[in-house]
Formats: structure tokens, C-alpha cells, sequence
């Protein structure tokens, strides 16, 4: 179960769901409302059968395919080129195994969580290197991402994985909206805008890597076995401590999802919004008496 020690200055977004256990996939479990809404949501009494030492005892950073080990499909098959670029094969076979177990286990669960969502992707990935002190941040990309998605975190370290996390999105653009200009919100693309956002909050220091930002964190240490659901997009978090992970990041068709407007796209128009329409409101004032 998470041990969370939450700070008083943020908001409390946590949520546990403790009717979630193993073979209750059946039973009415959805989380999408919650979720869609920007919680984290945990799952204390869901134990996976997991090989934990076989986890903490991997020797995984001497190969860079096993940083992040991107699966795809409901059989969660390890791309065929990483056989070829060093892991050994019997290491690989081994993984297979393991992660085609913890499908089995977990994916009615997933798939009853998030009931009602069309599945146009599916993709998982195995976070298998040591990470220490990832910069805060909310969810960004290189390129333009198009589709809602559905996650959910299983720590398979025999350590806890210790995330830090704070502001949501909606917070983040009151607080630091004004660090962009008018005319980005006027005229960037949403995948632009979206980062830049991302860049004025958490990089606008003059070591642009640095992660003591100074901004008000919750703590979360999720334990051996842990599993927990939230959109990345929707809050900042930070990888303060982790060993081995699996993500499970379905594409979700965005007509599917209980509240379209929480669609992240969705919420960046409404702050465009917000924003031309509080600059024109202060336009239209401009040079008019004051009394």
C-alpha cells in the first residue's frame, strides 16, 4: 500500500480504490470518471503474483534496449529487434515470460477499469534502469500525440518507487501562464504550446536541468507490487526514486471517454481561450478614465 505524505499547500488529488482485487474484473470497477479528472488513483488490496526477486536481482543498465522495453499488443510481445541489439536471448525469453504472466493477471482488472474506452493502440512499456531525480513535469512530446490514453503504474522493484508530485495542470496555467506571450497562445500548434508550457513552468531557472525547482511537492513512496492509475498529462509529477516498472499507456479514441472535455487537448483550447479572451478584455479597456 502507497505511503503518502501529502503537502498542505497542494491540492489533495489522491484516491484509493480498495473494491479493486484480483478476479473482481467483473464487478462495476470503472475508474474513468476519477481518472479522467486528473486523480491519482491507487489500488491497496490488488496483489499481483510477481517474481519480485527476479525483478531486484536484474541486471538491466549494462543494456541500453532495457531502459524502456516497449511491448505492443494484448500477447505484450517484446519487439523483435531488441533480440539484436544485446540483451541475451535467454534474459529476453525470461522477460517475455514474466511480463506475459502479469498480463494475464492484470488486464481483465485494466480492461474493467476502464471500461467504455475504444483501444486504437495498445502499448505498454517496461521502465527496466535506475532513475533518480527526474525534473517535474507533466506529460509532453517530441511530436504531435492525438489520443487520450489510459495508465496504469506496477512498481516490480522489491524497493518502493518514490514519486514526487505537485501542481495540476489547470493550477499550472494560473499560476505560470503569463510566462508566455499573447501570441503563443494565439498562434502556436497544440503540441507546441503544450511543451512550451511545460518549459516556462518547470525550466525557467538558470540551470534549466536543475530539479529543486522550489515548487510545493506531495510525496508518494508506492511499495513492491504497487499499482496506481493517473493521466501524466493532467498533473506534474517526478520520478525521485525508481528501479523497475511497467506502464501500460493504451491509446484511448477520444469520442470514447466519459468527459471529452478533459481531453488534453481539450483543456489546452480552453486555456487559449482564457487567455484571448482576458487580452482582449484588457485591450478594450486600455485608455479609458480610471475614477
Amino acid at each position: 500500500m502507497a505511503a503518502l505524505f501529502k503537502n498542505p499547500e497542494l491540492t489533495d488529488y489522491f484516491l484509493d480504490a480498495p473494491e479493486v482485487e484480483l478476479g473482481a474484473a467483473g464487478t462495476g470497477l470503472s475508474v474513468v470518471e476519477p481518472y479522467e479528472l486528473g486523480k491519482v488513483i491507487s489500488l491497496p488490496r490488488l496483489k499481483l503474483e510477481l517474481d519480485l526477486d527476479f525483478w531486484g536481482n536484474l541486471e538491466a543498465e549494462e543494456y541500453a534496449a532495457l531502459r524502456k522495453l516497449k511491448l505492443r499488443g494484448d500477447d505484450c510481445l517484446i519487439d523483435p529487434k531488441i533480440r539484436d541489439s544485446g540483451p541475451p536471448t535467454e534474459l529476453l525469453d525470461r522477460l517475455q515470460s514474466e511480463i506475459q504472466d502479469i498480463y494475464r493477471q492484470i488486464m481483465p482488472i485494466y480492461y474493467a477499469l476502464f471500461s467504455g474506452y475504444h483501444f486504437t493502440r495498445k502499448i505498454a512499456t517496461c521502465r527496466l534502469h535506475t532513475t533518480l531525480n527526474r525534473d517535474l513535469h507533466f506529460d509532453t512530446y517530441q511530436v504531435d500525440n492525438p489520443d487520450h490514453f489510459a495508465r496504469l503504474f506496477i512498481n516490480l522493484d522489491r524497493q518502493p518507487r518514490i514519486w514526487q508530485t505537485s501542481y495540476t495542470v489547470q493550477e499550472i496555467f494560473e499560476l505560470f501562464g503569463d510566462r508566455l506571450p499573447t501570441s503563443a497562445y494565439r498562434d502556436m500548434p497544440d503540441n507546441d504550446l503544450w511543451s512550451e508550457l511545460r518549459w516556462r513552468t518547470f525550466l525557467s531557472g538558470p540551470d534549466e536541468r536543475a530539479w529543486w525547482d522550489g515548487l510545493p511537492r506531495h510525496v508518494a513512496y508506492f511499495q513492491p507490487g504497487d499499482v496506481w492509475l493517473v493521466d501524466s498529462r493532467q498533473v506534474a509529477h517526478q520520478i525521485f526514486y525508481g528501479r523497475r516498472a511497467l506502464s501500460i499507456d493504451f491509446a484511448v479514441a477520444v469520442d470514447s471517454m466519459g468527459r471529452p472535455e478533459r481531453y488534453y487537448r481539450n483543456i489546452l483550447a480552453d486555456f487559449r481561450k482564457q487567455k484571448l479572451q482576458a487580452s482582449m478584455c484588457a485591450a478594450s479597456t486600455e485608455g479609458l478614465p480610471t475614477t
